[in-house]
């Protein structure tokens, strides 16, 4: 199981996430290295580049429910903290929960 960060994500979120993972080591946690002043569509791609490293893409295609799977035998990323405003350098991320909504093709806010 995997928990996914942004390198911009608050200081205390960041630290709770890394303790969380160090309380359970059978949890990986990813950071993706944000670099600003970059596009939205560097973000984006970063971030499922991770996801793609992880999880198996949902079918686009047709209303059928696709359980979440991983590629990896430690399982799949089940949880991406994204900011919608980045703690340094104070940037604007407000594209980024939308595109990430609960039913999107990695899988990553759905309830199980």
């Amino acid at each position: 199981m995997g928990l996914t960060i942004v390198s911009t994500t608050y200081g205390a979120v960041q630290q709770m996430m890394k303790f969380y993972c160090d309380m359970n080591p059978e949890i990986n946690l990813d950071i993706i290295n944000l670099n600003f002043p970059c596009s939205h569509q560097t973000i984006i791609s970063q971030t499922e580049e991770v996801l793609g490293e992880w999880n198996e893409a949902n079918p686009t295609e047709g209303d059928d429910q696709h359980t979440p799977k991983g590629k990896k035998e430690e399982g799949r990323v089940r949880l991406l903290v994204v900011d919608s405003i980045a703690s340094n350098p104070g940037y604007v991320l407000s594209f980024l929960p939308s595109f990430f909504s609960s039913r999107n093709k990695w899988g990553t806010g759905t309830d199980e």
